[in-house]
């Protein structure tokens, strides 16, 4: 079985966008899609309000921390 592709294609390219899902309309393996995303996600403007880590996790109990030694 043939592995499934994925084109994914910028919302600033809608002539791209429709040259290539008419290229491929007739091949089942490749699907041609337009970007739904509207903004940068990973951005944020406003900082966190309260830290979510528990704690430091480097601290508290070493019974299972490994020592190396040198020869």
């Amino acid at each position: 079985m043939a592995e499934k592709v994925m084109v994914i294609v910028p919302r600033t390219a809608p002539a791209l966008f429709a040259y290539l899902k008419d290229k491929f309309a007739e091949d089942p393996t490749i699907s041609v899609i337009m970007d739904r995303r509207t903004g940068e996600r990973r951005r944020r403007s406003d900082a966190p309000t309260t830290e979510r880590r528990r704690g430091d996790r480097r601290q508290g109990d070493r019974a299972h921390a490994i020592v190396m030694r040198e020869p």
